[in-house]
């Protein structure tokens, strides 16, 4: 059970300053916690009038939850259900879009061990007569080997900042010439997720 404000009316004769008696206005919900000043005029004296609000200190509440509480309630658990749910699709979308971008870090590695290195190191082999020996490395395809610069006609690889180019997991691609895996050949090959040469994970152009 709630218990009401109670609302007084003030007045004071501001030409005389003497106080009358205070006047009850009623109760109500809505007034409760209003104050505000108010002024009028009449033919004997200008009154200004102060409205006071008084809250009972006995004021309490009926402890009983209602109805509307209640589904409030509802609605919260539905949201942290529903919040649940989202986190776990997205933590299946996440681990589902790691797993494809695993696999195409793994086929741009593919693609250039087994393309996109060839032609420079072919139109390498046209101007020089063979290809980069593994001293030399790939970074005969930027910078002409020393003593070497009569036939040169690089750079072969357009890169910016004059650098080679790494793989996706950010390491340097293996050269060597003549090969081990291709007799007569080149090696050229990435050495996987694990970085670690030697490992099965290798990405190599055999």
């Amino acid at each position: 059970m709630v218990i009401m404000p109670r609302i007084f009316l003030i007045c004071t004769d501001h030409d005389n300053g003497a106080n009358d008696d205070s006047v009850e206005l009623g109760v109500g919900p809505k007034l409760a916690g209003f104050h505000n000043e108010v002024a009028f005029n009449s033919s004997v004296a200008q009154l200004f009038c102060l409205t006071i609000v008084t809250l009972p200190l006995n004021m309490r509440y009926h402890p009983r939850t209602s109805l509307a509480a209640q589904r409030r309630a509802f609605t919260l658990l539905e949201i942290l259900v529903v919040l649940a749910i989202i986190g776990l699709l997205v933590g299946l979308a996440v681990t589902r879009v790691g797993g494809i971008f695993g696999a195409k870090q793994e086929d741009i590695a593919r693609l250039f061990v087994n393309a996109s290195i060839k032609t420079p190191l072919t139109a390498y082999r046209i101007d020089m007569g063979d290809y980069p020996s593994t001293d030399e490395g790939l970074q005969a395809l930027l910078t002409a080997p020393q003593g070497k610069g009569d036939h040169w006609r690089g750079p072969y690889l357009d890169v910016s900042g004059n650098k080679l180019p790494v793989d996706p997991w950010q390491e340097p691609y293996t050269y060597r010439y003549p090969g081990v895996k291709n007799k007569g050949g080149f090696d050229i090959y990435s050495k996987g997720p694990d970085k670690a040469d030697g490992t099965p994970d290798d990405i190599g152009n055999w």
